[in-house]
C-alpha cells in the first residue's frame, strides 16, 4: 500500500514488537539505508490515523486496524527501533514518544484479545473489554511483557510514558535510556497520551511532530476541558472534572508553580477555559479557588462525594 515500507520479514517483525535477543536488538540499531526519521514515522502515523480513527470522536476501529491495517501498525512501530534518538530536539521527543505510546496501546490491545480471548476483535465481547482489567504476563498492557523496540531499546508503555515523557523512573527503565528523556515534564501531555479507554482525552486525528506539538497540545487541552463529558459544573461548589486531574495532580500543580510562577494547578487548568463556553466563567473562578491547594482539592473531593467515574472500556467506534 505504501510502497517498500510493508516489505520486512515476519522474524524481524516479531523481534521489535514483541522483544528481541540483544544480538537482535543490536542489528537493529545498526540498520543501513532505510532513510527512517521522526518525520518519515510521523508520516506513515498520519496514514494510519486517517484511516482508523474517527476524526471527531477520536474512536479508533479497531475491526479494520486488525484486518488491513495490521501490517501498518507493525510497520510503523518496527521502524522505531532504527530510530537515532540522540538527533532529536526536546519537542521532537515529546512528539516522538507520544504518537509512539498511542500507537503501541493501540498494538497491545490488538495483541491481547489475539493472543488470549476467545473472541475475535469484530466480537461484539470486545466492546466490554475494560483495558484496566487486561491482563498479559508480566503484568498488564502497561508493564507487562508487551514491549517495543526504541532505538534498539526494549520498552513498555510506561517506560515510555512515566520515564521517557514524564521523566520519572518506572520500574525496570533502563539506565541508558535516561539521557533520552524529555528535559521538562509537561502536563498537557494527559490530553494526549491515550490509554485506549473511553475516558481518556481522544486520540488525534493527525500525528505529533516537533513543528506542531505545542500548537496541538493547546488545542488537546481546551477541547479536553470544554468537553462536558469530561468536566463540566454540577453545583455551584462542586466540579465534575475526569480523573486524570486527580492522578497526577502533582503535574499540573508544580509545573504552574515552577515554570510559569503560579499558583498551583488551579490557575494551571483555568487558562484552556474559554469564558465564551456554558459555565466557562465559572469553571475557571472555581478552578483558581478551589484547585491552587492540594488539600483543599482533595478535601473537596471527598467532602463533595465525587461522582467521575472512569469507563475503562474500550474505545472503539462501535461504542455508543
Amino acid at each position: 500500500m505504501v510502497g517498500r515500507l510493508f516489505i520486512i520479514s515476519w522474524l524481524g517483525l516479531f523481534g521489535i514488537v514483541a522483544g528481541a535477543s540483544p544480538k537482535a536488538a543490536k542489528k537493529d540499531t545498526k540498520t543501513p539505508g532505510m532513510g527512517i526519521n521522526v518525520t518519515t514515522i510521523a508520516d506513515r502515523w498520519d496514514q494510519v490515523l486517517n484511516k482508523y480513527v474517527d476524526a471527531k470522536t477520536g474512536q479508533v476501529d479497531y475491526v479494520g486496524l486488525e484486518g488491513s491495517g495490521k501490517s501498518d501498525l507493525e510497520a510503523l512501530l518496527s521502524f522505531y527501533s532504527a530510530l537515532d534518538l540522540t538527533k532529536l530536539s526536546d519537542d521532537e521527543r515529546k512528539a516522538t514518544y507520544i504518537n509512539l505510546y498511542n500507537a503501541g496501546m493501540m498494538y497491545n490491545v490488538l495483541r491481547y484479545v489475539r493472543e488470549k480471548e476467545k473472541f475475535t476483535v469484530s466480537d461484539n465481547k470486545f466492546l466490554d473489554v475494560e483495558i484496566n482489567n487486561i491482563k498479559v504476563p508480566g503484568g498488564n498492557l502497561w508493564n507487562g511483557d508487551y514491549r517495543f523496540k526504541l532505538g534498539g531499546h526494549s520498552v513498555t508503555l510506561d517506560h515510555i510514558e512515566h520515564g521517557l515523557i514524564r521523566g520519572d523512573n518506572p520500574s525496570g527503565f533502563p539506565k541508558e535510556m535516561q539521557r533520552f528523556k524529555v528535559k521538562k515534564l509537561d502536563p498537557r501531555i494527559h490530553s494526549a497520551v491515550n490509554c485506549a479507554a473511553k475516558s481518556c482525552p481522544r486520540v488525534r486525528e493527525k500525528a505529533y511532530r516537533g513543528s506542531n506539538v505545542n500548537e496541538v497540545l493547546d488545542e488537546n487541552m481546551k477541547e479536553w476541558l470544554s468537553n462536558s463529558e469530561q468536566f463540566r459544573k454540577i453545583s455551584q461548589s462542586k466540579l465534575y472534572a475526569n480523573s486524570i486531574v486527580y492522578w497526577y495532580y502533582e503535574d499540573f500543580d508544580e509545573h504552574g508553580k515552577k515554570e510559569l510562577k503560579l499558583k498551583g494547578a488551579g490557575d494551571y487548568l483555568s487558562q484552556f477555559i474559554d469564558d465564551q463556553k456554558n459555565d466557562g466563567k465559572w469553571m475557571k473562578k472555581h478552578l483558581k479557588d478551589s484547585f491552587n491547594d492540594r488539600n483543599k482539592v482533595f478535601g473537596l473531593k471527598l467532602s463533595n462525594g465525587y461522582s467521575f467515574e472512569y469507563d475503562w472500556k474500550v474505545n472503539d467506534k462501535r461504542q455508543k
